[in-house]
């Protein structure tokens, strides 16, 4: 099994040897990976800096900001693959960047974080997630009395002499106070979720008296946790899972048992049978049914979020009370309660557009797991398909406008606003322009996109005015995902030249997110020709924004077309945006068209030459770039002096130590 935590152990320990005999070829494949999006990648290549650190600790210092540092550890010790990596490249790593992972390290305090968050739940009243308000106390004091155990656990691996006094000093004073505990250790390594209490293949033997048995047991204990050999043992709610999954097998015997569902039972047990209901894809009559029993039975009262999710899932347009169920959920005000905040990553610098995109697809998660942003949206499905639904449901769009609804609830009107666009544009531009006015964020989505979008093919000038106000918002994020759109818009409506010119010339943000435009147009052969001339402008921009988005046409390019994009690849050998660690480039040279192979021999004999150069990021591009190289000299037999280029890049790559020649033999 390729996802078993025996099978990530093999890897992992694979990865650990070659970093301590071959660390070179342990950097290529850890630039197969992607540590930065991955905390899995970012963990290996921690076990892997750690078992070599003086002579990866290159690889520690570029991921020293990433978000994940700290976290990409094990059950029970995330930090510990980062303090181990810390401790083995310590007296290796320059003194800015001992500082700041020097810095994070005394900012740690996951601690209080959790100690926080269980008061917070504590108030609430009643039982809440899986415990009581007095267990939540008990657990907040609990982490208040190991605050600062994370950072000591890390801070004592470190060599104290190049500690700063700040931290010295801080070691001290944890020292004291964990003189009698332990640092953080793994649990071992588990894999998969909390499970069931009761197996599966118990629980698909059950019968329905004791299934009702077991509901009464774990309700009385919803938050139970336990060791039971390498599992951890969860209750109730892991419980409803195993009954989620049999309800969808089984929807006549667990619609039954809803409807004589007793009381005191844990609402998950409800909510779990209504999803798995959910996902038989039940026809109108069969939902109706459902709603029916739990308006009938007292004791089945499922979360508003499961009876919403219902609605969503129905095969057909929804009958009265599935209709009824989303007009009053999608009017309500909603109870934002346990709801997180949209989080931008602030610790890794990319273009605001793409924070801007990263924002609103926040915005629609949030939606979508709230009951009142998801009624909103499926009414919304279900006016684009019949226009005297629209009319019977837009007032509520109107009500949502006037009160002022936090942004995500007013980001679920995305399709509701298409469906206007359909039914009636005029009510459209309405909305467009209040959500302009009083709430811009809110069209940070792909709904959003797509509305606008379409107005400017609906009615330019409208669109025209709407964007005009919105590349003038007070919110950056908003600049920057409008600036975006536009260039879009400009690539096939020549009327918004001007603006997308005045905009390119703001700054490195709206240079950013046209080269980003760019490389998609490459990719979907739009505009072709002046994009490849603006790409090959922003690739040597002064930027390193800019230039980082105008390289990724390399990535997105078609490698048959290479002749029409030929100025971009000679512009980005000769830039600062050059790295030999990136590989997209040297791999459309390896699939570029046969006739090209002067030109392709070219840019290969360029890039080795900056990989040569004192500093360069060399040691993937290195291996990478023998792919093509072989590929030139195994396909031009008839071309001598092709073939003896070839040779003559194989002996600089060697001469310059980017390759000792363990894969001549077989080239040859």
């Amino acid at each position: 099994d390729v996802h078993s935590p025996d099978t990530f152990d093999i890897v992992r320990s694979a990865l650990v040897e070659v970093a301590k005999n071959q660390p070179d070829e342990a950097r290529r494949l850890l630039t197969l990976i992607n540590p930065q999006r991955h905390e899995t990648a970012l963990h290996l290549l921690l076990e892997s800096v750690a078992a070599n650190g003086a002579v990866l600790a290159d690889l520690l210092a570029d991921y020293a900001n990433s978000p994940g540092l700290f976290r990409a550890g094990w059950s029970g010790a995330p930090a510990l693959s980062a303090g181990k990596a810390m401790a083995a490249a310590w007296s290796a790593l320059q003194e800015d960047v001992r500082s700041a992972l020097e810095k994070r390290v005394l900012d740690l305090w996951p601690e209080l974080s959790m100690a926080s968050q269980a008061w917070k739940t504590s108030k609430q009243g009643g039982t809440t997630g899986w415990g009581s308000p007095a267990q939540y106390r008990s657990w907040a004091l609990a982490d208040l009395r190991y605050s600062g155990r994370r950072q000591w656990s890390i801070l004592r691996m470190l060599n104290p002499d190049l500690l700063t006094n700040t931290a010295r000093d801080r070691l001290k004073m944890l020292n004291r106070k964990f003189c009698t505990k332990d640092v953080e250790e793994p649990n071992g390594i588990t894999g998969g979720q909390v499970v069931s209490p009761i197996a599966s293949n118990r629980c698909a033997r059950m019968s329905d008296k004791a299934w009702l048995s077991a509901m009464q047991e774990y309700s009385e204990r919803p938050g139970d946790r336990e060791w039971s050999g390498s599992r951890l043992l969860g209750g109730a709610r892991e419980l409803s899972q195993e009954l989620q999954g049999l309800a969808k097998e089984q929807p006549e015997r667990f619609m039954t048992m809803l409807a004589t569902l007793p009381a005191g039972l844990h609402d998950c047990f409800a909510s779990s049978i209504v999803r798995g209901l959910s996902e038989t894809k039940p026809t109108p009559e069969i939902a109706e049914q459902i709603l029916e029993i739990v308006d009938t039975n007292p004791n089945a009262k499922p979360d508003l979020s499961s009876l919403v999710w219902l609605a969503h899932t129905i095969d057909g347009d929804p009958a009265a009370r599935a209709t009824a169920l989303l007009r009053e959920t999608a009017s309500a005000p909603e109870n934002a309660s346990g709801m997180g905040e949209t989080q931008d990553n602030k610790e890794r610098k990319e273009p605001l557009f793409k924070v801007a995109q990263t924002y609103g697809n926040g915005l629609t998660g949030r939606f979508i797991n709230a009951p009142r942003g998801s009624a909103l949206e499926q009414l919304g499905v279900i006016a684009w398909r019949s226009k005297a639904t629209f009319e019977a449901n837009k007032g509520i769009v109107d009500t949502v406008l006037r009160e002022r609804a936090p942004d995500y609830i007013v980001a679920s009107l995305g399709v509701f606003l298409q469906s206007a666009l359909k039914h009636d544009a005029s009510i459209a531009k309405n909305w467009l322009l209040q959500i302009v006015e009083n709430c811009p964020e809110a069209l940070l989505t792909t709904h959003g996109f797509r509305a606008l979008k379409w107005l400017d093919e609906l009615d330019h000038a409208t669109a025209k005015a709407l964007i005009g106000q919105l590349v003038q918002s007070d919110n950056p994020l908003v600049r920057a995902w409008t600036a975006h759109l536009l260039f879009i818009c400009n690539l096939h409506e020549p009327d918004w030249g001007d603006l997308a010119s005045y905009l390119f010339d703001q700054g490195e943000e709206e240079r950013a997110a046209a080269a980003d435009v760019a490389a998609m147009a490459v990719r979907d052969k739009v505009q072709v020709a002046d994009s490849v001339k603006l790409l090959e402008t922003l690739i040597v921009d002064e930027s390193p924004l800019v230039r980082t988005e105008a390289s990724d046409v390399f990535r997105l390019a078609d490698a048959s077309r290479l002749a029409d994009t030929l100025p971009i690849y000679r512009a980005h050998v000769g830039s600062q945006s050059f790295d030999g660690e990136r590989t997209y480039f040297i791999h459309r040279l390896e699939h570029a068209p046969a006739n090209m192979a002067i030109e392709v021999l070219e840019l290969i004999e360029g890039a080795i030459a900056r990989m040569a150069e004192p500093g360069s990021k060399r040691n993937s591009g290195a291996y990478q770039i023998t792919a093509p190289i072989m590929a030139l000299y195994a396909t031009n037999d008839n071309n001598s002096d092709i073939r003896r280029r070839c040779l003559d890049a194989i002996d600089k790559l060697i001469e310059s130590e980017l390759w000792w020649g363990d894969d001549l033999e077989g080239a040859a």
